[in-house]
Protein backbone atom coordinates (compact mmCIF):
# COMPACT_ATOMS: atom_id res chain seq x y z
CA UNK A 1 0.00 0.00 0.00
CA UNK A 2 1.21 3.48 -0.68
CA UNK A 3 -0.56 6.65 0.68
CA UNK A 4 0.18 10.12 -0.52
CA UNK A 5 -0.61 13.37 0.37
CA UNK A 6 -0.39 17.37 -0.60
CA UNK A 7 -1.25 20.47 0.44
CA UNK A 8 -1.34 23.67 -1.48
CA UNK A 9 -0.46 26.67 0.53
CA UNK A 10 -1.40 29.97 -1.24
CA UNK A 11 1.22 31.57 -0.11
CA UNK A 12 4.59 33.10 -0.64
CA UNK A 13 7.86 31.82 0.38
CA UNK A 14 8.54 35.30 2.53
CA UNK A 15 5.12 34.55 4.19
CA UNK A 16 5.16 31.18 5.26
CA UNK A 17 8.74 32.24 7.23
CA UNK A 18 7.58 34.91 8.66
CA UNK A 19 4.71 33.04 10.39
CA UNK A 20 6.81 30.22 11.36
CA UNK A 21 9.67 32.30 12.56
CA UNK A 22 7.89 34.29 14.55
CA UNK A 23 7.78 32.63 18.16
CA UNK A 24 4.39 33.35 18.86
CA UNK A 25 2.93 31.64 16.45
CA UNK A 26 4.83 28.08 17.51
CA UNK A 27 1.61 26.98 19.67
CA UNK A 28 -0.48 27.20 16.33
CA UNK A 29 2.00 25.14 14.05
CA UNK A 30 3.01 22.21 17.22
CA UNK A 31 0.55 20.98 18.65
CA UNK A 32 2.96 19.73 21.58
CA UNK A 33 3.58 23.44 22.66
CA UNK A 34 1.49 25.55 24.79
CA UNK A 35 3.67 28.32 25.38
CA UNK A 36 6.94 30.03 24.19
CA UNK A 37 8.92 32.05 26.10
CA UNK A 38 11.78 34.41 25.19
CA UNK A 39 14.73 33.72 27.42
CA UNK A 40 17.72 36.22 26.11
CA UNK A 41 17.48 39.95 24.83
CA UNK A 42 18.84 38.78 21.49
CA UNK A 43 16.26 40.10 18.78
CA UNK A 44 14.66 37.13 16.92
CA UNK A 45 17.45 35.46 15.11
CA UNK A 46 20.54 33.93 15.32
CA UNK A 47 21.86 34.39 19.25
CA UNK A 48 18.46 34.52 20.50
CA UNK A 49 17.23 31.56 23.28
CA UNK A 50 13.91 30.60 24.07
CA UNK A 51 11.96 27.72 25.90
CA UNK A 52 8.77 25.74 24.40
CA UNK A 53 6.39 24.43 27.14
CA UNK A 54 4.53 21.76 26.81
CA UNK A 55 0.82 20.70 27.95
CA UNK A 56 -0.13 18.62 30.99
CA UNK A 57 -0.97 15.10 30.01
CA UNK A 58 -4.55 14.92 28.82
CA UNK A 59 -5.27 18.14 29.41
CA UNK A 60 -4.86 21.92 28.53
CA UNK A 61 -2.58 22.64 31.63
CA UNK A 62 0.94 24.25 30.74
CA UNK A 63 2.90 22.03 32.62
CA UNK A 64 6.85 21.59 32.98
CA UNK A 65 7.16 19.45 29.25
CA UNK A 66 10.29 22.70 28.97
CA UNK A 67 12.51 22.55 26.13
CA UNK A 68 15.65 24.90 25.28
CA UNK A 69 16.31 26.44 22.14
CA UNK A 70 19.58 28.41 20.71
CA UNK A 71 19.45 29.96 17.22
CA UNK A 72 23.32 29.43 15.35
CA UNK A 73 22.28 29.85 12.75
CA UNK A 74 19.44 31.04 9.31
CA UNK A 75 18.71 30.37 6.34
CA UNK A 76 15.96 33.23 5.24
CA UNK A 77 14.57 33.51 1.80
Amino acid sequence: MRLESSIVIHSTPEEIWAFLGNLENVPKWDRGVAAVRQISQAPQGVGMEFQTLGYGEGTNEVKAGRMSYRITKADIP
